[in-house]
């Protein structure tokens, strides 16, 4: 029923909430509302610092909850992706076996 419609249009989204089951008075007051305004505020400031150090684009970072942390900036091979995820792979096994110790 959304076929060809813009999916950032309010009458899009409205009907959309509505064929989802959702109160459309509350997915409206949401949408045209600015209660996330201090999340996205807050969320800005916190990566801020963290853009300034991205030196290429793409840029991507890999991490495992408490553990091991990789940044790649700019575009690389697929190869280098593998070796790279296998390298977080044994770093994070070797973590969790020395954690066991």
């Amino acid at each position: 029923p959304c076929d060809g419609k813009t999916p950032s249009d309010l009458e899009t989204l409205l009907f959309a909430a509505e064929n989802a089951g959702l109160p459309v008075d509350k997915v409206k007051e949401f949408l045209t509302g600015n209660s996330l305004t201090n999340y996205v505020l807050d969320e800005v400031v916190n990566q801020k610092s963290e853009f300034k150090t991205q030196t290429g684009v793409p840029h991507f970072k890999f991490s495992v909850d408490g553990g091991v942390e990789f940044e790649l900036p700019g575009a690389q091979d697929e190869d280098y992706f593998v070796r790279l995820l296998d390298r977080i792979v044994d770093m994070e096994l070797e973590r969790r076996a020395e954690a066991k110790l």
